[in-house]
């Protein structure tokens, strides 16, 4: 999460000079340790980029990762035409999945 902040803290220029070099790369760190949110930055960057096969798979790995934000990116891709609709089939099973686990692990905890 630290990380995260960080890339925002550069991005935005707050508190550091803005720079989108250092953004990326602490979003790369985050999202690599697993944060979600960093994953759906990098997907914003890519998709605002043109890259969209970049940007479904950082979009793709924060749906797996039950990031509602994520797939309504993948879904708006999908409507536009720079995806096809299997991946945004594929990245909604991987959803409610993550989802579907967690509050499998929510239910055990509250058993406890």
């Amino acid at each position: 999460n630290a990380q995260n902040s960080l890339g925002f803290s550069y991005v935005n220029g707050y508190g550091v000079r803005a720079s989108l070099s250092m953004a990326v790369r602490y979003w790369v760190e985050a999202a690599k340790g697993g944060h979600y949110l960093s994953r759906y930055n990098l997907g914003i960057l890519e998709r605002d980029n043109g890259n969209f096969d970049l940007a479904l798979a950082h979009f793709s790995i924060g749906a797996e990762m039950g990031y509602e934000d994520s797939l309504t990116a993948i879904l708006g891709m999908c409507v536009n035409g720079f995806v096809a609709k299997s991946d945004y089939a594929k990245a909604l099973k991987g959803y409610q999945e993550a989802k579907a686990e967690m509050a499998t692990e929510s239910r055990k905890a509250a058993a406890r």
